[in-house]
């Protein structure tokens, strides 16, 4: 079970908990889902998505390097069904990551 953040820590989450771990947390979900030809990898992406705009960077670098291993390995699992829906992640990746290097030069 993860326990809220007892350390000085600037970047909790809004019930407490330290939004580093929880990133970390949900990269490990993410990489359990890669390659998976169930419902694993919508149920991971779905619930991680509203997060996104709150998840350290490095968080989301690491699920963007994921992303690109995942896709030089040809391991989408089916080219039809489950590629269409990393390969949306991915862009979705790319979009916060941009959206945030907008911002920090405003």
């Amino acid at each position: 079970m993860i326990h809220p953040c007892d350390k000085p820590c600037d970047n909790k989450t809004a019930s407490g908990y330290c939004a580093t771990t929880v990133g970390t947390v949900l990269v490990c979900a993410l990489r359990y889902a890669m390659g998976r030809m169930t419902y694993m990898p919508d149920l991971v992406r779905d619930f991680i998505r509203p997060l996104l705009p709150k998840l350290p960077e490095k968080s989301l670098g690491a699920m963007l390097q994921d992303c690109e291993w995942q896709e030089e390995m040809h391991m989408w699992g089916d080219e039809k069904i489950d590629r269409p829906g990393w390969v949306k992640w991915k862009k979705e990746l790319e979009a916060e990551m941009e959206r945030r290097k907008r911002e920090a030069k405003e």
